[in-house]
């Protein structure tokens, strides 16, 4: 396939105008192409993760969540099983676990908004991630569906709009980002600067569904010795595959096109799915970066518009309490205190694992939603007053946040 630069891509939008023009208009006057096929709400998890409804084989709505770190799209195990559609043995051979057995429905109509594909699916187990978004997980959508449309994620209005490839052409003032595709998954070109005077750059898997700044593959990290004298702390990230191993740094700037991010997270994982996808690709990078932009992917001319909006300068922050929320079915509602990291604020403030958060800030916590509980404590440098359930007890404790990776 041959990349398209910025400039051949406003030649080809020009184009296609004046062909519409004429087939429209006497006057052979341009006009607009980009009639959205539709347009719908989302909803975000971790700041950027993207959420929306869908319907699956007439049924539903279902949640989905956009990962275009997966060449494919997948269907909740138990939500096929419900469906009765018909599955045949597979194993997941790009995204988690390499040894995931999944069941694969060979054709399946996926509707989203006023817009209609037909997709194979993966059917695997999802309810395993619900606790960590603390809401539904029901589908994914990955690659496949990105090659149907042009995909425009708008995160300050928190709105997805569809195009058709073939008459889409960008208007808007941002900038145009090259990116690669490798089993219908993006790679694309970043640089990221360590205090350690080490630096990385090439190409980097973009995925929609992670919330990370940048990870760094270990093998990567290991041949560049990027960890040698860098300050890092250790913990579990969680994904399809299960638990994994990683190690989180402060790196000292982040390049994206023209765009520079002073002190990045990096994180160090034990994770390969990036290198199965694309041997050549130096780790991830997710949606703390691309949710503060206005984010139109062209998967048909391999390039992403790139338009800032109000958060494109926040400070990147890693955490600030030291422990991970849950939240569970049916009401996903209250939260409850899934893991405690030592030296940390919640650890001084005396939360243990499996503490319900029954109120914050003398706010009650039922029918919150998990990701605005998050909104709330990620902040670095505050005082909260939190009330727990500690099994029959009631605890009453303060919460004095502070930025755990400096």
């Amino acid at each position: 396939m041959i990349r398209l630069t910025p400039l051949l891509i406003k030649l080809n939008c020009l184009l296609i105008l004046i062909v519409g023009s004429i087939a429209h208009s006497p006057a052979f006057i341009p006009h607009s192409q980009n009639r959205p096929v539709t347009e719908v709400p989302f909803e975000r998890a971790f700041g950027g993760i993207v959420f929306f409804s869908g319907i699956v084989n007439s049924t539903g709505p279902f949640q989905i969540l956009l990962d275009t770190g997966g060449g494919g799209s997948s269907v909740d195990r138990d939500v096929a099983n419900k469906l009765g559609l018909k599955t045949e043995p597979g194993v997941a051979s790009v995204a988690g676990n390499p040894a995931l057995e999944v069941g694969v429905i060979r054709d399946a109509t996926i509707k989203v908004g006023a817009s209609q594909f037909q997709a194979q699916l993966m059917a695997t187990p999802m309810t395993s991630l619900e606790p960590i978004f603390g809401r539904p997980l029901e589908a994914i959508l990955g690659g496949d569906f990105m090659m149907n449309y042009v995909v425009e994620l708008d995160f300050e209005k928190q709105t997805m709009r569809l195009y058709e490839p073939k008459s889409f052409c960008y208007e808007g003032h941002g900038t145009a980002l090259p990116f690669s595709l490798v089993q219908r998954i993006p790679f694309v070109d970043l640089e990221i600067s360590l205090p350690n005077g080490k630096s990385v750059r090439g190409g980097f898997l973009l995925d929609s569904g992670g919330n990370m700044v940048v990870h760094i593959y270990k093998q990567v990290a290991e041949r560049e010795g990027l960890l040698v004298g860098l300050p890092k702390l250790e913990e579990i990230g969680h994904g399809l595959g299960g638990a994994t191993k990683r190690v989180a740094a402060r790196g000292s700037l982040l390049s994206l096109g023209p765009y520079r991010f002073p002190r990045p997270v990096v994180v160090f994982p034990e994770d390969t799915a990036g290198l199965r996808t694309n041997p050549t690709s130096m780790g991830l990078v997710g949606m703390e970066v691309f949710r503060r932009f206005k984010i139109t992917f062209d998967y048909s001319r391999n390039v992403m518009y790139l338009e800032p909006n109000q958060s494109l300068r926040e400070p990147f922050v890693y955490d600030a309490t030291g422990f991970r929320l849950r939240a569970s079915r049916p009401s996903f509602s209250p939260p409850f205190v899934s893991s405690v990291t030592d030296s940390s604020p919640a650890r001084e403030a005396g939360i243990e694992p499996g503490d319900v958060l029954v109120e914050l800030n003398g706010r009650g916590m039922s029918g919150v939603s998990l990701e605005a509980i998050r909104e709330i404590l990620k902040q670095p440098g505050k005082t909260h007053k939190v009330t727990l359930s500690r099994g029959q007890k009631v605890i009453k404790i303060v919460l004095r946040t502070r930025e755990m990776l400096n």
